[in-house]
């Protein structure tokens, strides 16, 4: 995890390693190799201004009405949800130099809210209409042609429809993790890694292995394996195939978000 060390954090939410600054931004903002940045201002009546710019404060780009930050493509691309002309949240795709931006989400996927990028694909929940059952669909969209496909079928009303999103993070590899079903005997969250086929990993330590006291509020993938923070602030990890530990945090400090992957 990463310590301010009397860095101003106050305000800001992410972390750069290579410049050893706060910024106020999303994890996913700070690019791979740790050059660009991409920040977004929501302070009301700011109008969701967004920046990209350099590691050293070069300003490469900037519009309003950018809604979140995803991360960075495999083609070091910033993809970020934003208003397009017609007023609609869509998928936009700014070159890592800001001098190209393209509209990339199809129109017939109006209903997905997009929520992260890693390599080829950006990940997003869909709510097909009309749907008496009203369920949510983990989609996946792939960069290089374009084409959605339905990913995992979320049951109604199931627990990994609430608590602090449909997607809570991408693993290190970048699949979702998303939180479990409530009908599960023991806590767990499932990692997306192949199609229809969620893989279960338990909490087996702390004090919220029951079903009822778990509520996965946000992940993250780190060099190790998956950190999972939780609605009252406790922090889990989980390592190589163990699953999720309690992890006993200094001075008894409650974690809530992370500020980058955690080593």
């Amino acid at each position: 995890m990463f310590h301010p060390a009397g860095l101003p954090a106050a305000t800001a939410t992410a972390y750069n390693p290579a410049t050893h600054k706060w910024l106020p931004t999303e994890p996913q903002g700070i690019s791979a190799d740790r050059q660009r940045v991409a920040l977004l201002d929501t302070a009301a009546g700011h109008n969701l201004a967004f920046q990209l710019e350099t590691a050293d404060g070069k300003l490469l780009y900037s519009r309003q009405n950018v809604i979140s930050i995803l991360g960075w493509s495999s083609a070091n691309a910033v993809l970020v949800t934003a208003l397009d002309p017609a007023g609609r949240a869509r998928l936009l795709q700014i070159s890592g130099d800001g001098r190209q931006t393209k509209w990339i989400d199809p129109l017939s996927n109006a209903t997905t809210t997009w929520s992260f990028v890693a390599g080829h694909y950006v990940w997003g929940v869909a709510l097909p209409y009309p749907d008496p059952d009203q369920h949510r669909e983990v989609v996946r969209l792939d960069l290089a042609t374009g084409a959605v496909i339905d990913w995992y079928a979320m049951m109604p009303g199931s627990f990994n429809d609430s608590g602090g999103g449909p997607i809570l993070g991408l693993t290190p590899d970048g699949y979702p993790i998303i939180p479990q079903l409530k009908s599960d005997s023991q806590s767990a969250v499932y990692v997306l890694r192949a199609k229809d086929t969620p893989t279960v990993v338990e909490v087996t330590s702390g004090d919220e292995i029951a079903t009822s006291m778990f509520w996965p509020l946000q992940a993250i993938g780190g060099a190790t394996g998956i950190w999972v923070t939780t609605s009252d602030g406790e922090l889990y990890r989980s390592t190589g195939r163990a699953g999720l530990q309690l992890v006993a945090v200094a001075n008894t400090l409650h974690i809530y978000s992370f500020g980058g992957s955690c080593a």
